[in-house]
């Protein structure tokens, strides 16, 4: 129980009372009732939040630039584009999320991890932008050499975070894929 007196004051708990809301539990047992995890990241009071819900239809889901031909380049750019311009060097952090692939819904087939039937492969890249662009009209994979991109590791997974530090006056791009 060393763990709780390293703990700040007001996280702090007492393993015997049995009311205070703190239960433990062993992973098996945990897995065979819960499907989901949350883990919250206690973020500084100077750091701030910015939703976006959304989602792919057939008019924004370019998807990822498989094809290295000018068709596939400019496809990637109908993704969804979220314009982000720091006035101070900020770091961000990206999460995005999709459906967990071990619910089943009615007739399905239930399958094994990765739930290849159900989960698609996610990514996200952070793109600097030149002066006076406002989006990506293509695919440049020229500049992840440069730094000016960054991507997550393309995965099949229920959630992907991406943490990066942007300097202030500069404009980016957020493209989920």
């Amino acid at each position: 129980m060393n763990y709780i007196k390293t703990l700040d004051d007001d996280e702090e708990f007492d393993p015997t009372d049995k009311n205070d809301g703190t239960f433990f539990i062993n992973y098996q047992t945990w897995r065979d009732i819960y499907s989901r995890l949350f883990i919250a990241i206690d973020f500084p009071e100077k750091w701030t939040a910015i939703y976006w819900k959304s989602e792919w239809t057939a008019k924004c889901a370019g998807g990822l630039p498989l094809k290295n031909t000018p068709e596939g380049k400019k496809r990637f750019a109908t993704n969804p584009q979220y314009l982000f311009a720091p006035t101070h060097d900020t770091e961000i952090l990206i999460s995005i999320a999709q459906p967990d692939g071990r619910v089943w819904r009615g007739e399905e087939v239930k399958e094994m991890h990765p739930f290849k039937s159900r989960m698609k492969s996610i990514n996200v890249y952070i793109i600097e932008l030149e002066p006076g662009q406002d989006r990506v009209e293509a695919f440049d994979g020229a500049l992840l050499k440069t730094k000016k991109m960054q991507q997550m590791k393309l995965s099949i997974t229920r959630e992907q975070t991406l943490r990066k530090q942007l300097t202030g006056g500069k404009k980016y791009v957020i493209i989920p894929t």
